[in-house]
């Protein structure tokens, strides 16, 4: 299963939806076997580049799982430009929510105990973390953000049905 996420315009990320779901469908007509989320990944960025002078106004995710069974995260800007990463977010509270993804998940700013001090100090290495962790980090980064953003929403991909998860812990609204 590949899972498409779009932030910005939602016309322009219905149509971007739209067409890169009819070249997968095309893609297994064609050749009788679903597309590979690398595939998936390359075709979506030149379906961005191609409308570069033009371009659809979102920021796209992609996700599935990879040849091997490993999830494959790849995040583009609105010209095609793309990168395999560990976790990212988007829209309006991306930016409170990455450097607590950053924190926990890529572990940056984390050190081993006792491996010195300044600049001898190692960096504690990344490890894949099993799904609870993932869904109570997602948990406590969207609670983290809908108290600074009341807007804010996140959909989680499980078991090949989508399922949405959206707090509203501000609702006291002064205007």
């Amino acid at each position: 299963m590949i899972v498409l996420s779009v932030v910005g315009f939602a016309a322009d990320g219905m149509a971007l939806k739209e067409r890169l779901d009819t070249i997968v469908k095309m893609y297994k007509y064609q050749h009788g076997k679903d597309m590979s989320v690398s595939a998936c990944a390359q075709r979506l960025s030149h379906i961005l580049y191609n409308k570069r002078f033009f371009p659809y106004y979102v920021h796209a995710i992609l996700g599935g799982l990879d040849e091997n069974g490993k999830g494959a995260l790849y995040s583009y800007d609105p010209v095609g430009s793309y990168e395999r990463e560990q976790c990212r977010a988007a829209g309006a509270a991306s930016s409170l929510i990455m450097p607590f993804l950053d924190n926990q998940v890529n572990l940056k700013n984390q050190y081993i105990p006792g491996s010195g001090s300044g600049l001898q100090l190692q960096q504690k290495i990344p490890e894949p973390l099993s799904r609870k962790d993932v869904e109570e980090i997602v948990q406590d980064a969207f609670t983290s953000a809908v108290e600074r953003h009341s807007r804010s929403g996140v959909f989680f991909a499980r078991d090949h049905l989508l399922t949405r998860i959206q707090s509203r812990l501000v609702t006291d609204c002064r205007c």
